[in-house]
């Protein structure tokens, strides 16, 4: 069985989508993951990039219907996690850049009591060290459901604060660096409407 799941809804960024793709199998060091692109069923141009996408190693992608941004977390994320077979799950985004051996430091981590972090998190040109709360985290899968009746939203920072409340700490990926190449603000403002 695989170790981990990443999850990665996207919608007309294949270039950037492609970049991720790139650095997380790249500093993949073992077979251990999947990796599951959702696209939505209008989204053609990505549609049309399916092979490309599925050339990158336990990657697959799957189409389904447009729910929008809004629904992120309730359709897209908890969809993805109900069909998921591994023991933790992802967050993940098209637009996030990951280097540092991610694997052999999950495999490291208690499978409850932690959401997991990058030892580094960077925002655009920020950086934040051993962060909490920070976009893309790390959880096994079904943890919330002790705690909530809902994928909570957004669950970088909700789920993180409902876990940490209930007890579970942070537990940071030693040398693992996530980068967030979050577009500025207005651009993603204007691609939601998309």
């Amino acid at each position: 069985m695989k170790l981990i799941t990443v999850m990665i809804p996207t919608r007309k960024r294949v270039g950037k989508l492609i970049a991720t793709l790139d650095q997380l199998t790249a500093s993949a060091t073992s077979r251990s993951y999947e990796i599951v692109v959702r696209i939505d069923e209008d989204d053609h141009e990505t549609i049309a990039a399916i092979q490309k996408i599925e050339s990158h190693p336990f990657t697959e992608a799957r189409i389904g219907p447009r729910f929008g941004y809004a629904r992120l977390d309730s359709c897209y994320f908890a969809g993805m996690e109900d069909r998921a077979r591994t023991e933790w799950v992802w967050v993940g985004g098209d637009d996030m850049l990951v280097y540092g051996d991610w694997i052999t430091e999950l495999r490291k981590v208690p499978n409850t009591g932690f959401i997991v972090q990058p030892e580094i998190s960077k925002l655009r040109t920020s950086v934040y060290p051993r962060a909490v709360g920070q976009a893309f985290p790390i959880f096994p899968r079904f943890c919330w459901k002790q705690f909530a009746k809902e994928f909570p939203r957004p669950f970088d920072s909700v789920g993180s604060e409902l876990l940490i409340a209930n007890g579970w700490k942070t537990w940071f990926l030693e040398g693992v660096t996530m980068w967030h190449d979050r577009e500025p603000d207005e651009v993603i403002a204007e691609h939601r409407k998309m």
